[in-house]
C-alpha cells in the first residue's frame, strides 16, 4: 500500500494531471507505528528554553515525576526558534520524554505563567476543541502548574481555574494567594521545585566543608522591580564601609523593558553614590568598584556554579518569589541566605538564615506591586525599608562549614517531590485510573 501511495503521488507531481474519480475514492496512507505505551500523562511546559527560569523549572519538575515510573510524555509550550540538536546538553537530558507515544492520553499537566484570561483559556483547552462536550472533558482532566509572585489573583482567572482538576504551585504563599482569592483549598497543591542530590558537589558531603573568607554577598536574577536589586545596592552601601571585609556581586541581565521608577544598573549605582549618607560612609566610584561588581553579560552554567562556590551569603531580595531557583541552589551549596520572606525562600530557609522583615507576621511588611506589571490593581508583595535591609545584612554571617541541608533530600529531592506529585494525581483521578496508568509502565 505504501508503494501504491508513492506511485500515486509521484504520478501527479508537477504534471498537472488530475486524478480520476476512481482514484479519488481510494484512501491510502503511510503505514503507522504502534505507540510505545497504551495510555499516559502529557506534561506541557516551556522545557526547550535554556536561559529561562520557567524552562529550568519545567525540566526539573518533569524529571521528578518521571522517577515515579508513571507514563510521561513531554510537550513544549511556546515556539522556540531552534532545533532539538541545537539545545544545550542540560536541556536535551529530557528530550527522550518527547519521544514517548501513547495510544490514549489520560490527563494533561500544563506548566506555564499566565496573567491573561484568554491565554489561560487557550492553554487549558485550545479553541478548536472547545465544543460543549470536549471542552468539559479536556478541562476536567487538566492540571495547571503555575508560579505566582503577589498575594492575590484576578476573580476571572479564579473562575476559570475552578473548572480544572487541580492547580499546582511551588510554595505555601502561592497557595494562600489562590485560596484567599476564592479557589477551593482542596484544588490547590503545593508541589515544590525538586533537585538531584547527586548534583550537589560544592558543599559536604559530596563537596568540601571549606567556606570562602569574609562576607561575600551575591545575587542572581533579571534586573526588574520585583527582584529589587536597586534597594539591595543601597542597603549594602549603608550597611558597610569600603574598608569592611564585605563584597557584593550581582549577576543580572535585562528584562526587555524600561521600568518606570526603577533605574537600570548604572543609574542605580550613581543614585546611591549621590546619597549623602552613602557618601558619609566613604563610598566613591573608585571604592565601590573595588567591592561591588555587577555582571550583565551572559555566562555559562559552569560560571554560575562558580558564583555559588566562591561566595557565601546569597541575598534573595525579590519582593515576591514563587521559588527563587538561584537562592535554593545557594542553599544546596551550603551558603547562608538573606531573604525577603514572601514566597518560596521562606519555605526552605533555615533558622540560621536572615529574614529581611524580621519577626513580623506574613500579612505585615507588605507593599503595592509595581504598576507596570499590569497585575491586580490592589495586589501586594513583600516590602522592607532600606534601613531594615541594611540592618539584616549586618546580622548575616557566613556558615562555619559548608553542608548541604540534610533535611532537603526528604523534602525536595526528585524522589520526594515525585511522590508528592503522584499523591496529588491519585487524588485528582482516583485509584482505578491511577492503577491503569501504573500498569501502562514508564521509562523513568
Amino acid at each position: 500500500m505504501a508503494d501504491e501511495l508513492v506511485k500515486q503521488l509521484g504520478g501527479f507531481s508537477g504534471s498537472g494531471e488530475k486524478p480520476d474519480e476512481d482514484l479519488m475514492q481510494v484512501s491510502l496512507c503511510a503505514p503507522g507505528r504502534k505507540a510505545l505505551l497504551p495510555i499516559g500523562i502529557a506534561y506541557h511546559g516551556p522545557w526547550k528554553y535554556a536561559a529561562d527560569g520557567m524552562g529550568k523549572h519545567t525540566r526539573e519538575q518533569v524529571k521528578a515525576l518521571a522517577t515515579t515510573g508513571l507514563p510521561i510524555r513531554l510537550q513544549s509550550i511556546g515556539q522556540p526558534k531552534f532545533l532539538n540538536e541545537e539545545l544545550p546538553e542540560e536541556v536535551r537530558e529530557v528530550e527522550y520524554l518527547e519521544n514517548i507515544s501513547f495510544s490514549r492520553t489520560s490527563l494533561a499537566i500544563r506548566q506555564f505563567i499566565f496573567h491573561d484570561l484568554g491565554y489561560l483559556r487557550e492553554q487549558i483547552c485550545p479553541s478548536q476543541l472547545r465544543s460543549e462536550v470536549s471542552s468539559k472533558l479536556v478541562t476536567e482532566n487538566t492540571i495547571i502548574y503555575t508560579s505566582w509572585e503577589r498575594d492575590r489573583v484576578f476573580p476571572q482567572l479564579i473562575e476559570e481555574l475552578k473548572q480544572v482538576a487541580q492547580v499546582w504551585v511551588p510554595c505555601a504563599a502561592n497557595k494562600e494567594a489562590f485560596v484567599d482569592s476564592g479557589l477551593p483549598e482542596h484544588k490547590v497543591k503545593v508541589i515544590p521545585y525538586p533537585y538531584n542530590p547527586a548534583s550537589c558537589t560544592i558543599a559536604a558531603p559530596r563537596g568540601r566543608e571549606d567556606v570562602p573568607p569574609d562576607l561575600r554577598f551575591y545575587h542572581i536574577g533579571k534586573w526588574e522591580p520585583r527582584k529589587n536589586q536597586h534597594q539591595m545596592i543601597g542597603a549594602f552601601l549603608l550597611a558597610f564601609k569600603p574598608k569592611d571585609r564585605a563584597s557584593l556581586l550581582i549577576k543580572t541581565s535585562g528584562f526587555g523593558s524600561t521600568w518606570s521608577g526603577y533605574p537600570p544598573p548604572e543609574e542605580s549605582v550613581q543614585f546611591w553614590l549621590d546619597d549623602p549618607e552613602v557618601k558619609a560612609r566613604g563610598w566613591t566610584e573608585k571604592t565601590l568598584n573595588r567591592v561591588v561588581r555587577i555582571i550583565t553579560d551572559r555566562i555559562s552554567d559552569a560560571d554560575i556554579h562558580k558564583l555559588h562556590e566562591k561566595n557565601n551569603i546569597y541575598v534573595s531580595c525579590g519582593h515576591g518569589e514563587a521559588w527563587d531557583i538561584p537562592a535554593f541552589e545557594a542553599k544546596l551549596a551550603g551558603n547562608r541566605l538573606v531573604y525577603m520572606g514572601y514566597g518560596g525562600p521562606e519555605d526552605y530557609a533555615e533558622t540560621e538564615d536572615v529574614w529581611l522583615r524580621g519577626d513580623v507576621w506574613l500579612r505585615e511588611g507588605m507593599g503595592p506591586v509595581h504598576s507596570q506589571y499590569d497585575w491586580e490593581t490592589d495586589a501586594q508583595w513583600g516590602a522592607v525599608s532600606t534601613e531594615d535591609f541594611a540592618e539584616a545584612l549586618l546580622r548575616a554571617k557566613p556558615p562555619e562549614i559548608r553542608v548541604c541541608p540534610p533535611q532537603y533530600a526528604r523534602q525536595y529531592s526528585y524522589s520526594a517531590v515525585g511522590c508528592l506529585m503522584e499523591a496529588a494525581l491519585l487524588e485528582a483521578i482516583g485509584p482505578e485510573r491511577m492503577q491503569v496508568l501504573k500498569m501502562s509502565g514508564g521509562f523513568g
